[in-house]
Parts: structure tokens; C-alpha cells; sequence
């Protein structure tokens, strides 16, 4: 198997593992009576910030390129994904389901974008 498709799905378990934390942490916030929309934002950032440090530390072992270089980075390369995921679903739900339309777009924007970006433009360190 060859590296790049082991930091492929590392970099997808590491996703997994971040959404499961964003459900949780939103779940909970909802649960103590947070505003739906704030828990959504407090519950992102939680799993945002899980997942760059899987892969900066974990997966692509970037520990030495500075911070201030990589999270910006990571943050423009997660907020691009999240708007292209929305104009996705919109674009899908026309022609199949939302949860096709949702699968579909986290699939392709995760092979054609944040993976390749993430391991080439965020994440330059040493490969795993």
C-alpha cells in the first residue's frame, strides 16, 4: 500500500473521528440549552481544532513549519471545503436526496480538495 493512500485514509479516520466529536460536543451544548446555531459554531471549532492537530502532529507529523503557517492555511482550506459542500447539496438535492447530495459532496471534496490540499499546501512536515 503506499503512503499516499495510507495518509488518505488516515486523514478520512481522522475526519471521522472530528465529525463524531463536533456530534457530540453539539449534542451536549444542545443538551444544556445552547442555542442550536451557537452549539453548531462551538461544536465545529471543538472538531476543527481535533482534526488539524490528528493531522498535524498525528498523520503528516508537521511539527516543523510554524503554527502561524499552517492554521491559517487549514482554516481557508476547511472554510472553502464547507462552502463548496453547501453549493453541492444545493446543486444534488435537484437531482437525487439530501443525504445523497450530502455523501456525494463530502466524497468529492475530500478526494479533490481537502485531502490534496491538506497534504501539500497545509501539512508539508515529514510523511507518517
Amino acid at each position: 500500500m503506499s503512503r499516499v493512500f495510507r495518509e488518505f485514509v488516515a486523514v478520512a479516520g481522522a475526519s471521522l473521528i472530528a465529525t463524531a466529536a463536533d456530534g457530540v460536543v453539539y449534542s451536549i451544548l444542545v443538551w444544556m440549552s445552547t442555542r442550536a446555531g451557537i452549539a453548531a459554531i462551538l461544536a465545529a471549532v471543538v472538531g476543527g481544532i481535533l482534526h488539524f492537530s490528528m493531522c498535524r502532529w498525528g498523520i503528516f507529523k508537521d511539527e516543523d513549519s510554524p503554527i502561524l503557517r499552517s492554521a491559517p492555511l487549514y482554516l481557508l482550506m476547511s472554510s472553502s471545503a464547507a462552502l463548496m459542500q453547501g453549493g453541492l447539496v444545493e446543486l444534488g438535492v435537484q437531482h437525487t436526496n439530501a443525504l445523497a447530495a450530502w455523501l456525494v459532496g463530502k466524497v468529492l471534496i475530500y478526494t479533490f480538495w481537502t485531502f490534496p490540499i491538506s497534504k501539500f499546501v497545509v501539512f508539508r512536515g515529514r510523511p507518517a
